[in-house]
C-alpha cells in the first residue's frame, strides 16, 4: 500500500488512515504539541499515541523537536504532512524557548474543542492564513497604522466562532511590556467583529495581576475578562 509516497507493509484499514490524517491535520493546525496531548485529544492511551506518532514520524508526516531537559518533546507536522492534510499552512517555526507556550495553547485548544466542537475553534496559524486568503479580518485586531498606510494586526492564540459570535483567547504565561499589553487590549476593545476576549493566566501570579491592572487602565473591563489557565485537562 502506498501511503503519502511510502510503501507501507501490512494492511491498513480506511479508519486507521483517516485517524492518522486527522492527527497530522490537528498537529499542523496547532503548530507544536506533545504526544500526551495527542492521546488526550484523540482519546487513546499513552502507548497507542506513541505508536501512532512513531509511525507518522517514520512516514515523514510528523517530526520531533527536542525541548530542554525535563520538558516533553514537541511534535510538529512536516511540510509533507501539512500538504498531506490539505491545510495550506506554512511549516511552523519552533523556538525551543517557547515550548511551554505551545503546550499551554494546545491544552486550551483541547478544552475549547471539547466545549464547542473542533469546527468552531481556529488557531492563530489558521487565522493568519485565512485572513490573508480572504483579505478581511476574522478574529484579529488593528494595533496601528504603519508609515506606508498598512494596518499592523494582532492575532490571538485561539478563537471560537460559534453562531456568528467570535471570542478570542490569549494565553499569557509571562507579562508583556506595559506599553505592548495596553496597546493589544485597546485593539481588542476597538475590534467590532470580536464580541469577547479572554486572557488565560496562571493563577495567583504576577502575570495575572499585570493583566488585570492593564485592563483597568485602558477601561476594557466590558470587553476583556481574565480566567485562570487550566493545564493538562485539569
Amino acid at each position: 500500500m502506498e501511503y503519502n509516497g511510502f510503501e507501507v507493509e501490512g494492511k491498513r484499514g480506511e479508519g486507521d488512515l483517516n485517524r492518522e490524517r486527522e492527527i497530522v491535520a490537528w498537529v499542523g493546525r496547532l503548530g507544536a504539541v506533545s504526544v500526551e496531548q495527542i492521546g488526550r485529544r484523540f482519546e487513546v492511551g499513552r502507548s497507542v499515541a506513541y505508536e501512532q506518532v512513531r509511525r507518522l514520524v517514520e512516514f515523514g508526516l510528523l517530526e520531533r523537536k527536542q525541548t530542554p531537559i525535563g520538558d516533553p518533546t514537541l511534535i510538529s507536522a512536516t511540510k509533507e504532512g501539512i500538504t498531506y492534510a490539505g491545510l495550506g499552512l506554512q511549516t511552523p517555526t519552533i523556538r525551543i524557548g517557547e515550548a511551554e507556550h505551545w503546550l499551554a495553547c494546545t491544552d486550551v485548544a483541547i478544552e475549547l474543542e471539547h466545549r464547542h466542537g473542533p469546527d468552531q475553534v481556529l488557531t492563530e496559524r489558521e487565522l493568519r492564513f485565512q485572513e490573508r486568503l480572504g483579505g478581511r479580518p476574522i478574529a484579529s485586531a488593528k494595533l496601528g497604522e504603519t508609515a506606508t498606510g498598512y494596518w499592523r494586526r494582532h492575532w490571538p492564540d485561539l478563537a471560537v466562532i460559534e453562531n456568528g459570535y467570535t471570542t478570542v483567547y490569549e494565553v499569557e504565561l509571562t507579562p508583556k511590556s506595559r506599553r505592548r499589553l495596553e496597546a493589544i487590549l485597546r485593539a481588542w476593545r476597538r475590534a467590532e467583529h470580536v464580541e469577547g476576549c479572554v486572557y488565560l493566566c496562571p493563577p495567583s501570579t504576577p502575570t495575572q495581576h499585570v493583566v488585570h491592572a492593564a485592563i483597568r487602565r485602558v477601561h476594557a473591563e466590558d470587553e476583556v475578562m481574565v480566567v485562570e489557565l487550566r493545564r493538562n485537562g485539569s
